[in-house]
């Protein structure tokens, strides 16, 4: 069946190559962050020793005491122990005071990346190859690609100029954790799939809210939780340290929504 010569066969099959190709950029993803450790880990005692540099060691002991208090880790001869537990502890600390923010990007990631974009490209109108308009065949999956960015633009916006009236402290994290439910709703939208495990709600105006809910949520947890993070912080080598967390949550999140996405699919679709 063909609309002015547009395709309209179903998608019975799992194209594997977008899950070769998102495992690909996975692996890549864990290559690069066991690569930033050991780097990190076999340069941090140079690295120290050039950027705080010191005359003498004469008073070691109350000087170390000293740069404790401050957060800061000092490269001292002879004591590489000491550094790596200095490290650690700072490490520790550093989380505790951004464990929230960094959880909850981490599972927005998680949650966005499973189903963004390997299931709402399948989304499909419900006057598909039934109107000669193009935006309810061929371009209507580009259509919600659209939708998608500019909802999570407003989201980030949004959380840019309100977020400040919000308790970050008690509702980031629950509300990142409540964004679970669109496994569920997006169930309910039609889709390419000829076996879909629950019956969709046929309303493109559903689809579209949905979809903007998901879109907005996204880009507002994402820029609350870093806009809280420098409010829990004291130092600037707490901050540095906080980045490495964060980007260490994003990247996580993003490789577990990858393929946590291959999951989603084969739950969300019936298999003969």
């Amino acid at each position: 069946v063909t609309v002015e010569g547009i395709s309209c066969s179903s998608y019975d099959k799992i194209d594997w190559s977008v899950f070769v190709y998102f495992g690909t950029a996975c692996l890549l993803l864990v290559a690069c962050l066991l690569g930033y450790h050991h780097v990190e880990s076999t340069q941090n005692h140079s690295y120290d020793q050039i950027s705080n540099p010191r005359e003498d060691f004469e008073d070691e002991e109350e000087n170390q005491s000293t740069n404790s208090s401050i957060g800061l880790v000092m490269d001292y001869p002879n004591h590489p122990e000491s550094e790596r537990n200095k490290l650690s502890n700072l490490t520790t600390v550093v989380w505790n005071k951004v464990k929230k923010p960094a959880l909850s990007i981490f599972f927005n990631f998680l949650v966005t990346l499973a189903i963004f974009p390997s299931w709402t490209s399948s989304l499909r109108s419900t006057a598909h190859c039934q109107s000669h308009n193009r935006l309810s065949n061929d371009l209507f999956t580009p259509t919600t690609f659209l939708w998608f960015n500019i909802s999570d633009l407003v989201g980030r916006l949004l959380a840019e100029k309100y977020s400040y009236l919000l308790d970050a402290e008690m509702q980031l994290l629950p509300l990142s954790l409540s964004r679970c439910i669109f496994f569920l709703l997006f169930m309910l939208l039609p889709t390419s799939h000829s076996t879909p495990r629950l019956s969709p709600i046929l309303s493109d105006a559903f689809s579209f809210f949905i979809l903007l809910l998901f879109a907005v949520t996204n880009g507002f947890i994402l820029s609350w939780g870093f806009l809280t993070v420098p409010s829990l912080l004291s130092t600037e080598r707490e901050q540095l340290q906080s980045s490495r967390i964060l980007n260490f949550a994003i990247n996580v999140g993003l490789l577990g929504g990858s393929f946590l996405g291959i999951m989603y699919l084969r739950l969300a679709v019936l298999t003969a």
